[in-house]
């Protein structure tokens, strides 16, 4: 965060140093710029924005150059990477077999389309598997496991797409 405040300050021409340690102050006494844990810094990463772009704007700078805008937006709310046609194909396939693992434990809570429930799917899929392949391997873990508590908390993501399951798995649904 250091870096782009430097480089967000050396774009904004004549930014005097003092207001340079008034928005660093402010951001401290906001409680902006202390902790390391990732909500802590996507708002200090927020405040300081808030704080550079009012500094740029007041002091008849007016508008942000074009340089420093992206050093003005967090992180945590620029706007993600576009997919490729096939990476999106992909992306969408994840999501069509977690919608089919929440369907299969009902009553449970449902697992969210995040990235850490999406990414041992995404990979098993880059790696061949195909939608079928993987509802298969859902419905038999669900039917081996799904009566007995103990072993209903593995019917995840985690544990059904990783590596070393998921070819051991698969190699049970032939037999």
């Amino acid at each position: 965060m250091a870096d782009r405040l430097v480089k967000a300050l050396r774009s904004l021409d004549g930014l005097p140093p003092s207001e340079l340690l008034a928005v660093i102050a402010r951001a401290r006494e906001l409680g902006g710029i202390s902790s390391s844990t990732e909500r802590s810094r996507r708002r200090r990463d927020r405040l300081l924005s808030e704080a550079l772009h009012a500094t740029a704007t007041s002091n008849g700078h007016g508008n942000v150059p074009e340089t420093v805008a992206p050093l003005l937006t967090p992180p945590s709310v620029q706007p993600k990477k576009v997919l490729s046609p096939k990476d999106q194909e992909i992306r969408d396939n994840a999501n069509k077999v977690l919608a089919f693992l929440n369907e299969k434990r009902v009553g449970k809570r449902g697992f969210e389309a995040v990235e850490a429930n999406l990414k041992h799917i995404v990979a098993r899929l880059k790696e061949g598997a195909t939608v079928e392949d993987c509802k298969s391997l859902i419905a038999k873990k669900w039917r081996e496991w799904g009566d007995n508590t103990e072993m209903q908390k593995y019917v995840r993501p985690k544990t059904l797409f990783c590596p070393e399951n998921f070819a051991q798995y698969i190699g049970e649904l032939g037999s």
